[in-house]
């Protein structure tokens, strides 16, 4: 049975979503058509051999730009479905675990009493049951209007079962919201060690429901079920609770302390049924809190006073940070500082502030110790203390200080640039708690066409071995981001034929933020802390004519796994090297470098431009094919590319590293292949050679006899023998080194003296 094609086989249009657990949320792993099922069932069964994976249940119109999508991304359901969890032996597994069923016929059996529909499909999930009520065709929802109807209705649907389990004690999560998700069957739960099997107990294909029958069972009107179960009893925080009225906190302040709570009030027309109980658990300890409940209540068209004010009468609270980012908040609340905070536990602890803008700073800037400086998390700047009075003095006395004061202020030893760890907040052993500064990038991989980006990499670097090169690293970058590649690719060519278009094409795959452009000037800077802690960093017409200075300037950065950057009026700080640099230059030789350089590697790219429409096109639809590029080089094989090896030598690299030579070597060379004097004799003094070499090169080249003697023995001389004295002056001669000169005798090299006067 195609467990997929059971739900969506009737779909015309639509995505579904498979997503993992990640952080208390769930991060999406890829987009699927819902005419590519049969890839999607085998992406999730191939990927829960490791890790549980999921699936939203109900049908996208498109992949949404963040996350799983939001209540106004779905246009249909294939039904509904029940979420219930059954009593476990480990009480670690359900907070419940004493308010649940055991079996399956204990179920069964409260469907029978209570006159319940029975379920299309039966799913075991390894600590609980789904049960799938499908619909015999699509319910579709593409207006606004449609959506909020089957939103109450689905809702109702949820609530006639949680009343007749609250009857028999028992506790039923609220499965009514449109970004749900659910396991499928042949797939891995790891919620346990050892993992459970995901499996269908029953399929009866001919149990589907009418949508006219589900609008009739969901048009009743039945009594609101008191907030207090499930999950829902787990809002206080531990030895904390407010019950007296003199205790109560300010709303607004509260608000400013807590971005969670922020946004629930932005989307309070469209809550989920746990996050319209977080936040009573909030308002229930705030002045006025039960009026400003009922007014955030009654924007939702599903809004009930009766069943609010019940609500907010049952419920105890303070709702936790815990249990907001389990719920819902997982993804705004994983940059939240409070998460680490022990001192902080609930929203509630901001409301308490005295001056309402220093709860919002509280609840978003963390205290960097080793740098001295205060991060705001909402928008990446940073403050030395200085910067941080001046800015915030106007709103209350001494920022700086007062923030330092006050607990409700997170603070951790250091930043770290971490890529690839998801995690914000790290806990090391080596530096304790530090803050991760590297975030993913939006961007999510789409299966799809890239012909427009290939084609472009392939009239930009032409030669096939280069390319696939190229390919193998932008592939690492996005498959293993926090491993560092070796060295540094340049790529060299006329102006205008679309190398810096790389660039933007790399910013979309690993966030513009995680990566930074800097010149040559920046390079030689003692202010290069903008060059570290950055997935990727760009050269931008690189042009460094030293070798010495440029080259041990660049290949610390480019081998070196962390080094210690400066910025202004802040202490010096180590900053991660950047994973891969890139580097663009129209000069010919943009940096020069020793013969056996295994750093750099040099791609030759056209010197003239295309015509304006090839760049019309691509520039207008190039990056438009980005998610699909991110996509293949996800898919990319890589196991053959090592990140440390030396790069693959290119016919650029051979004329750099000849043109990169002293410009006393390369005139020597010259010398010697048209036999230039001296070198139209076997034997010849280096005080020749110099006078000769002086006039061919300008008045800084190295000249001196230890240069010139090195010269030599790169091409092949030798110095015979001891010093000879001939007419009473001393010789030193050179011969090359295969020559029997370096062992003729003392007397037969007079002799060759006396025959060439000129030596």
């Amino acid at each position: 049975m195609k467990e997929l094609a059971s739900l969506y086989g009737q779909m015309p249009n639509g995505f579904l979503s498979v997503c993992a657990p990640r952080n208390g949320s769930f991060e999406v792993i890829q987009f699927y058509s819902v005419q590519d099922l049969e890839r999607m069932e085998a992406l999730m069964k191939e990927l829960s051999r490791e890790q549980t994976i999921y699936f939203g249940f109900n049908v996208l119109g498109t992949p949404p730009k963040n996350g799983r999508g939001t209540a106004g991304d779905f246009i249909a359901a294939p039904g509904v479905f029940l979420d219930i969890d059954l009593k476990q032996l480990d009480e670690g597994i359900h907070k419940a675990n004493g308010k649940l069923p055991e079996t399956l016929d204990q179920v069964l059996d409260l469907l029978s009493d209570e006159t319940l529909p029975l379920p299309t499909q039966v799913l075991s999930s390894g600590n609980g049951l789904y049960f799938r009520y499908l619909f015999d065709r699509p319910y579709r929802f593409e207006t606004e209007a449609e959506r909020i109807v089957f939103q109450k209705r689905s809702k109702q649907f949820h609530r006639r079962f949680a009343q007749a389990f609250a009857k028999r004690g028992w506790t039923l999560d609220n499965m009514s919201d449109l970004p749900r998700v659910t396991r499928m069957a042949g797939t891995v739960n790891h919620k346990t060690v050892p993992a459970k099997p995901v499996s269908m107990l029953k399929y009866e294909e001919g149990n589907r429901y009418t949508i006219e029958w589900f609008d009739d069972f969901t048009a009743e009107t039945v009594a609101p079920v008191r907030a207090n179960r499930g999950r829902s009893t787990d809002l206080t925080v531990s030895g904390r609770r407010t019950d007296v009225e003199s205790d109560k906190v300010d709303a607004k302040t509260m608000c400013l302390g807590c971005a969670w709570l922020r946004l629930a009030y932005e989307e309070r027309a469209d809550l989920t049924y746990p996050e319209w109980l977080a936040t009573a658990g909030l308002l229930k300890h705030c002045k006025d809190g039960e009026q400003i409940f009922h007014d955030w209540s009654s924007t939702d068209p599903r809004y009930d006073e009766h069943e609010a004010s019940a609500l907010f009468e049952g419920i105890e609270g303070p709702t936790t940070c815990a249990y907001i980012a389990d719920t819902s908040g997982a993804g705004i609340c994983s940059t939240c500082p409070a998460r680490i905070n022990p001192h902080v536990g609930s929203p509630i602890n901001f409301g308490r502030v005295t001056e309402p803008y220093l709860a919002g700073v509280l609840g978003r800037f963390v205290y960097v110790n080793q740098r001295e400086i205060f991060k705001d998390l909402a928008t990446g700047r940073e403050y030395t203390k200085q910067n941080f009075n001046d800015h915030y003095v106007r709103y209350f006395k001494l920022p700086a200080s007062t923030a330092l004061a006050s607990k409700l202020l997170t603070q951790v030893t250091t930043t770290a640039y971490l890529p690839g760890e998801q995690e914000r907040f790290v806990n090391t052993f080596e530096r304790g708690m530090v803050l991760n500064t590297w975030t993913r990038s939006d961007l999510m991989p789409v299966p799809g066409d890239t012909s427009v980006i290939e084609e472009h990499l392939a009239y930009l670097i032409p030669e096939v071995v280069e390319r696939e090169h190229f390919l193998d690293v932008l592939a690492h970058i996005v498959q293993k981001p926090g491993k560092k590649i070796c060295h540094c690719i340049l790529l060299v060519g006329g102006q205008g034929t679309g190398k810096s278009w790389c660039t933007n094409l790399i910013e979309a795959l690993v966030g513009r933020h995680n990566t930074a452009k800097v010149d040559s000037d920046t390079l030689g800077s003692t202010f290069n802390a903008r060059m570290g802690d950055k997935q990727v960093l760009f050269l931008e017409e690189l042009g460094l004519d030293d070798r010495a200075e440029a080259y041990n300037r660049l290949k610390m950065w480019i081998t070196e796994p962390a080094v210690s950057v400066e910025e202004k009026h802040q202490p010096r700080y180590e900053a991660q090297t950047p994973r891969l640099m890139l580097g663009f230059s129209n000069r010919a030789v943009p940096i020069k470098i020793e013969g056996d350089d295994r750093r750099f590697m040099f791609i030759q790219t056209p010197k003239s431009p295309l015509d304006q429409a090839y760049y019309t096109r691509l520039f207008g639809q190039g990056l438009e094919q980005a998610a699909a590029f991110l996509h293949l080089l996800l898919h990319r094989d890589i196991s053959s590319f090592s990140a440390k090896a030396r790069p693959p030598m290119t016919s650029l690299k051979a004329e750099v590293v000849n043109a990169s030579r002293p410009v006393v070597e390369v005139e020597v060379g010259e010398m010697i292949r048209n036999s230039e004097a001296p070198f139209d004799m076997e034997l010849f003094q280096l005080s020749e050679l110099r006078w000769k070499v002086r006039e061919r090169v300008n008045s800084r080249a190295n000249t001196s006899y230890n240069e010139l003697g090195r010269v030599l023995r790169t091409h092949g001389y030798e110095q015979i023998g001891a010093q000879i004295r001939y007419k009473g002056r001393p010789y030193r001669l050179w011969a090359r080194s295969s020559s029997e000169w370096l062992t003729a005798a003392p007397d037969v090299v007079r002799e060759y003296l006396a025959s060439n006067p000129s030596v």
